[in-house]
């Protein structure tokens, strides 16, 4: 689909000099998905103005709860009766990269959900040697976008931002966004150790740890394991929950649960260590561990993974192993860890 803020952005991003400030002549035409916004500094080179961000926040939310817009820093203007904006000077500021930093760094920080695909871009000169900054704001995915400096819902009115009640936003994007939990398995310990019933062997102890990656709260977050049934797996292989807010249930067929405390919520970027599995690798008898995860969030459907131990994951492992028996870290221990399961090693 075809997006005019995007192709305002690479037509600015093109220009400089007379054509780029005939060009701001000519966005008056534009601007409903245009705003236009003079740079107040705030003495401090290193920090946005506290109506900068306040400014930046309004637009996000207005322009991401509409089609996308355009905010192009630099620009004086007055309002028209009609409300429309209207072009006093073409300024540029001072420092554009400073600038484009500070928005970026804050464009992130000022709604809710937060808007990561906002990004700033620095024009090449006017004719007065200044630059303009332009932000594109792309069109909302997530729902209703919320600022969280002027605690509204905005959106495109005119040349201006009017606050409007959730419930009509709501409308306008349909159902409620479904919660997005992500799943993080946390390599621990990989030792040596013994069992009173299957002598020496190598011990192995992952954690869980649940996150809500979404831009909406999660409620009711939940995880399932299923355990293998075979009798080297029920020997040598324990779970628990972590305590506290997790509650385990163990059900039939090596299936358990663990639910976080009835009617709790993660907010967007939480997470909680759910619990952990511990392996034992009996000298001798070593075997192909295969655990099957679940994790969601309330009556949404779950998502699915595999926590495995191959021939080749295992060789790799106690390579490594043997590499540093005798002068091994506990930083050891999470790489040689993270190579049994063939998960990422780089952190």
């Amino acid at each position: 689909m075809r997006d005019p803020s995007a192709e305002l952005v690479a037509k600015l991003l093109d220009l400089e000099g007379a054509d780029l400030l005939a060009a701001i002549d000519d966005v008056r035409s534009e601007a409903f998905y245009v705003d236009f916004k003079r740079h107040v500094p705030d003495g401090n080179p290193r920090r946005l103005s506290d109506a900068n961000r306040k400014q930046l926040a309004k637009a996000i939310s207005g322009f991401a709860n509409g089609a996308g817009g355009v905010l192009i820093w630099g620009v004086e203007c007055s309002t028209t009766e009609n409300g429309w904006d209207e072009i006093q000077s073409v300024d540029g500021v001072e420092d554009g990269n400073q600038l484009r930093a500070l928005l970026d760094d804050h464009a992130h920080k000022v709604t809710l959900p937060p808007q990561v695909a906002v990004q700033s871009h620095v024009t090449r000169a006017l004719p007065n040697g200044k630059h303009l900054v332009v932000t594109h704001v792309p069109k909302g995915s997530t729902g209703p976008v919320q600022s969280l400096i002027t605690e509204r819902f905005h959106v495109r009115s005119a040349s201006s931002f009017t606050s409007v009640p959730y419930a009509v936003l709501a409308g306008m994007f349909g159902s409620s966004p479904a919660p997005e939990l992500g799943l993080i398995v946390f390599p621990g310990e990989f030792a040596r150790g013994s069992d009173p019933r299957h002598g020496t062997g190598f011990q192995v102890k992952v954690t869980i740890v649940v996150q809500n990656v979404g831009a909406v709260a999660a409620y009711d977050p939940y995880v399932t394991l299923r355990l293998p049934q075979d009798d080297l797996s029920t020997q040598h292989m324990a779970f628990d929950a972590s305590g506290q807010h997790w509650n385990l249930n163990r059900g039939a067929f090596g299936v358990s649960s663990i639910v976080y405390s009835s009617g709790a919520q993660f907010p967007p970027g939480f997470e909680s260590a759910c619990g952990w599995l511990e392996l034992f690798f009996p000298d001798g008898k070593y075997w192909n561990p295969v655990v099957e995860i679940g994790f969601g969030a309330g009556r949404h459907p779950p998502k699915h993974l595999a926590l495995r131990v191959t021939d080749e994951s295992w060789k790799r492992a106690i390579t490594e192993w043997k590499v540093k028996e005798n002068r091994i870290t506990q930083a050891d221990q999470l790489l040689i860890s993270r190579l049994l399961f063939g998960l990422e090693t780089d952190g």
